[in-house]
């Protein structure tokens, strides 16, 4: 049976660099645990989650966010374009949110 996906087992900032080069293999990489801010602020919202929740990104996630949203055109729509050293922040940016909203 094939795996539907691997884990990277590299360091993450090497992983956005190899991801933009990868294949059509899916491969993912843990960006962090769960925090106790986060479990309790979704709990607040309605939401309840456990310990066992990951956060994690795969490479075609990566691939797709600068082949989409780094260019100009994400300024004529109102956004901010991404750029690599967005995505080198992000598991800082996970662990140290200002706020949380949902919606439907």
């Amino acid at each position: 049976m094939c795996a539907l996906f691997s884990y990277y087992k590299g360091e993450y900032e090497q992983f956005i660099k190899d991801a933009l080069g990868s294949n059509n293999d899916l491969i993912k990489i843990l960006i962090s645990e769960v925090r106790d801010k986060l479990i309790n602020d979704l709990e607040q919202l309605g939401i309840k989650i456990n310990g066992e929740y990951r956060h994690t990104i795969d490479n075609n996630a990566i691939k797709h966010s600068i082949k989409q949203h780094s260019k100009m055109k994400e300024s004529l729509r109102g956004q901010v374009p991404i750029t690599l050293d967005d995505l080198s922040h992000l598991p800082e940016i996970i662990d140290t949110y200002d706020s949380l909203s949902t919606s439907k």
